[in-house]
């Protein structure tokens, strides 16, 4: 009801050209524009959409903001797709994940979405630009979450207690995702105010499109994910009815919504055949047989 609304009050859309590229100021544009919280270091453009200027007959779609690097660290970690950090201009350091044919970077990009869409509090992420110009994903580092290696065994026993209905949550989605690679060491836990344990999602790196999404092999085969699943409902923890929910959340993301996700996404990132590929899958039959297969997992 809300998008209706927003699409019966929003202004007409001008056009306008630039050399090949059609430029289309959007009304999300023009809110985030005057919002203060957006900040200088949020570099503004208008939504370009190119028509084929690359010979290719593709559309690409300039992303609304960039965040600026001003420096970049080996990332200091054995995680096999993060390579590096960078500082950028807002001051604050994000894990980055360059966009490469392999498709991680996309998959980040729509599982960070997906995870939000389905309430799974997953760390602030920003389209990552460096001074050539290449964009990537990054995903903001916070220097107060814990990784499950850092907790110590009391720690962990209390975190994995208080978190267990969240973490049921992520696993449901990752189920739908086909990620292959959840385990404790790619959930980040934070002290809330209370005192509390809550934690956060990361990496999407071993799901979706880096996996071929949607047609890779599903039901996935024996994997990190299903043997943290399989070990949260030996140890009674595993929460039945909010992976049901999560994935009531999940059946709500409807195809438009997931056509925007997807215009949205930085140029480069996927190829349009992959593009076509997901949105004309997204509430097929297919879809729906591998969501209700998801309900029977849980």
């Amino acid at each position: 009801n809300v998008g209706r609304q927003g699409a019966k009050s929003a202004r007409p859309v001008r056009t306008r050209r630039l050399g090949a590229a059609r430029v289309q100021p959007s009304r999300s544009a023009e809110l985030r524009l005057r919002c203060p919280l957006a900040g200088a270091s949020a570099r503004p453009c208008e939504r370009v959409v190119f028509d084929g200027d690359a010979g290719d007959g593709m559309s690409r779609t300039v992303p609304l903001f960039t965040l600026r690097v001003s420096s970049v660290s080996p990332s200091g970690t054995d995680t096999i797709h993060l390579h590096a950090t960078a500082i950028c201009q807002d001051g604050h350091e994000y894990a980055v994940k360059w966009a490469t044919p392999n498709g991680v970077a996309a998959s980040e990009w729509l599982g960070y979405r997906l995870a939000a869409a389905c309430q799974i509090a997953v760390p602030m992420s920003a389209t990552i630009e460096d001074t050539n110009g290449k964009l990537g994903f990054g995903s903001r580092w916070d220097p107060t979450a814990r990784e499950w290696k850092t907790l110590t065994a009391a720690e962990r026993i209390a975190a994995w207690k208080e978190c267990a209905s969240q973490l049921t949550s992520m696993l449901a989605l990752d189920l739908f995702c086909g990620n292959v690679d959840r385990h404790p060491n790619n959930f980040l836990f934070v002290r809330v105010r209370s005192g509390a344990w809550a934690p956060l999602c990361i990496d999407f790196s071993r799901a979706l499109f880096a996996q071929g999404f949607p047609d890779d092999t599903w039901p996935m085969e024996p994997c990190q994910t299903l043997t943290t699943q399989t070990g949260m409902k030996a140890a009674g923890l595993w929460d039945a009815p909010t992976a049901v929910s999560t994935l009531t959340l999940l059946q709500d993301v409807s195809k438009p919504m997931l056509e925007h996700w997807m215009a949205e996404l930085p140029p480069g990132w996927l190829t349009q055949p992959q593009i076509d590929r997901v949105t004309n899958w997204w509430g097929s039959e297919a879809y729906h047989k591998r969501l209700q297969q998801c309900f029977l997992l849980v």
